[in-house]
């Protein structure tokens, strides 16, 4: 069977699955509110954005929902770390309340990212290059719901362009520069399926949801891997007291490999266009750690990683790679007030729900193989403040320590 059948066969059995599982769970708590909120809010200021191992700056924000139709859209331009351009519309109504349209694009003519000397858990926070580039994106999302998204699948085809235009060590320095810049191309096909028995899919506090999706790889050239990604989220949300919520989630991802790539590490250096002179010490060792990463990638695929604003929150994004992830979170979301609020400061208007302080604790492990997995691990603890508001949007900062340090997260939305 072709490899794109197979995983649309499994993508169909997986939302069979979760539609009947839907159907079965009578006891599922009734939702609090609309799921299609239609509330109009906005929102247009100077923002501090600060992503760990991604950078930090000042974005300028433009941020509505349901100004003129149901939707929510955000154009957002980063100066800082990260320069360009990041245009998003979600949630359109082609055809009301069962088939939503999500669409994102993003531009950035200047970013940057750490990648460490090797994957997996044995490198320390100092063992990492910096890569400067250019990164370009387009993805949209089509979303079939039904029974107040109690249950929801959705197919996205995601499309992207990297460029590299420099390696730089942990202390700044240039180690490599590519003229003309290194790119890659990458072609992606997600499908999912949710099951959400909650009682609010934007702020849930009681109830279960299970999330299934797989992310398929097809190589764009003969050098890429030739692999997909299965990913499954299951979260509970306990409630304590009136308003308060125990948050729980589990997530597990797995590569599995239809072909591998490029694996020969002489011709891996030359299709990453890295040419040391004899003796630059600083350029091998930047050598040696991308050899190393491609070869590992192109072997063994690569799963969803840890770190950054949603998975192990006080290490850098991406931190921890590897072709198999597995992760556990507790975060405890204490709503100071319970309150249906509009406020307008003019350059932000919405209807505020919920001031919440969430105190948090994360573990994970990453590996090559399924049995190594919890061989070694990472946690971290800290807490998080946010403001719920009735469009559905989260504005969340949050404050994140473990064995490597202190990082902070600003952004829109719960880490899951």
């Amino acid at each position: 069977m072709p490899n794109r059948m197979r995983s649309t066969w499994v993508f169909l059995a997986l939302l069979l699955a979760c539609a009947g599982l839907t159907q079965a769970q009578s006891w599922a708590p009734e939702r609090r509110k609309d799921q299609f909120p239609s509330d109009q809010s906005y929102l247009v200021l100077p923002a501090p954005y600060s992503l760990p191992g991604l950078g930090a700056g000042i974005g300028i924000v433009a941020y509505e929902t349901n100004f003129g139709f149901y939707n929510q859209s955000a154009l957002i331009y980063l100066t800082g770390d990260d320069e360009g351009l990041i245009a998003d519309v979600t949630q359109v109504q082609l055809i009301e309340r069962r088939l939503l349209l999500d669409v994102q694009y993003l531009d950035l003519y200047k970013t940057r990212s750490q990648e460490f000397t090797s994957r997996g858990m044995n490198t320390t926070a100092n063992e990492f290059i910096v890569l400067d580039g250019a990164y370009t994106s387009f993805q949209s999302t089509l979303t079939l719901t039904t029974e107040d998204r109690r249950w929801a699948a959705c197919i996205s085809p995601y499309q992207a362009q990297s460029s590299l235009r420099q390696i730089r060590d942990n202390a700044g320095n240039v180690t490599a520069r590519f003229s003309p810049p290194l790119r890659t191309y990458q072609v992606e096909d997600d499908y999912g399926a949710t099951m959400d028995l909650t009682d609010d899919k934007f702020d849930p506090r009681r109830g279960i949801r299970l999330e299934l999706k797989i992310e398929d790889f097809p190589r764009t050239d003969p050098t890429q891997p030739d692999f997909y990604v299965t990913d499954a989220s299951a979260s509970a949300y306990v409630p304590v007291g009136r308003i308060n919520t125990w948050a729980l989630n589990y997530f597990r991802s797995d590569a599995q490999v239809r072909s591998a790539g490029l694996t020969n590490p002489a011709a891996i250096a030359v299709q990453q266009g890295i040419f040391c002179a004899p003796g630059d010490a600083q350029c091998q060792a930047a050598e040696a750690a991308r050899i190393n990463n491609v070869l590992a990638a192109n072997t063994n695929g690569s799963s969803d990683s840890l770190g950054g604003q949603h998975r192990l929150r006080a290490y850098p994004q991406s931190r921890f790679q590897g072709a198999h992830t597995e992760y556990f979170s507790s975060e405890f979301r204490i709503n100071l007030t319970d309150e249906v609020t509009p406020f307008n400061y003019g350059f932000f208007k919405g209807i505020r729900t919920a001031f919440q302080i969430a105190p948090f604790y994360e573990v994970g492990s990453v590996s090559e193989t399924a049995e190594s997995l919890w061989a070694q691990n990472r946690s971290d603890y800290g807490v998080g403040g946010r403001m719920v508001t009735a469009s559905g949007a989260v504005y969340r900062f949050d404050v994140a320590v473990g064995n490597e340090g202190t990082n902070t997260t600003i952004i829109v939305d719960y880490p899951w």
